[in-house]
């Protein structure tokens, strides 16, 4: 698999409307430049969304999750594809208090779809959603393997002929 520019790939932080989201430097574990939601919902999910161009693949290797607070036990973590399925999946994670190393999630092979989800469950830790932060994403945009290219090809040509017919 090649990997291409990872510049042209789109982040995309979505969370809900009634929460923000902003990079700051400090304060979660040891970790800087922090992506975390700005508001006290109480509960719902956080999601970094990683968006290739056409006819690539988004390509995650790892991502850690850091806490500005107590310790908590988030319901789950999960990376999912476009289509909602799930690539990676973690419940009842355990993250440590601020004063504590943070979470990392690496990953031997990499996640690799058209769109990645990265997706924290914050419910349950009433106004302390601001608190879970993500950082250091480690993430590329790849070309798809000659052998997946043939099979969309074919798969495109049958619904072609099937058209026509």
């Amino acid at each position: 698999m090649k990997l291409q520019n990872p510049l042209s790939l789109a982040i995309i932080v979505l969370s809900p409307s009634s929460w923000g989201t902003v990079l700051t430097n400090g304060g979660f574990n040891s970790l800087s430049t922090v992506i975390y939601n700005e508001g006290n919902a109480t509960n719902g999910t956080f999601t970094v969304s990683l968006q290739a161009e056409a006819g690539f693949l988004a390509s995650l290797d790892g991502f850690d999750l850091g806490n500005f607070g107590a310790a908590v036990t988030l319901p789950f973590v999960r990376v999912e594809d476009e289509n909602g399925s799930p690539l990676f999946a973690q419940t009842n994670v355990d993250l440590p208090a601020s004063t504590a190393a943070h979470l990392d999630f690496d990953f031997s092979t990499p996640l690799e779809a058209q769109e990645l989800n990265i997706i924290v469950d914050v419910t349950g830790l009433g106004g302390a959603t601001d608190n879970i932060g993500i950082a250091n994403v480690q993430f590329g945009q790849a070309v798809p393997e000659p052998s997946s290219i043939a099979f969309l090809s074919i798969a495109g040509l049958a619904l072609l002929a099937r058209r026509r017919s």
